[in-house]
């Protein structure tokens, strides 16, 4: 709970190193996201970003609508 707290209202684009957009997402669209939008990769299982890395995972499984990559998730506590 003190994770939603603390972020609520954060976006955060969660991509992964699928071998066709990786490139084209860290040249293009990372570059124009604007500056308050979070970074998660997934390499694999692992999870890079500086956030909780045991919420992020959580979050992402409980995605109840998108499955695939590239994402954009908001933390919204209701």
């Amino acid at each position: 709970m003190k994770f939603l707290n603390e972020n609520e209202g954060k976006n955060f684009f969660c991509y992964n190193n699928r071998k066709k957009s990786k490139d084209y997402i860290e040249k293009s669209i990372l570059l124009s996201l604007n500056k308050d939008v979070e970074i998660v990769y997934l390499k694999g299982r692992n999870i890079e970003s500086k956030y909780n890395k045991e919420f992020i995972s959580e979050a992402l499984y409980g995605l109840k609508q998108y499955s695939k990559f590239p994402h954009l998730m908001k933390i919204r506590n209701r």
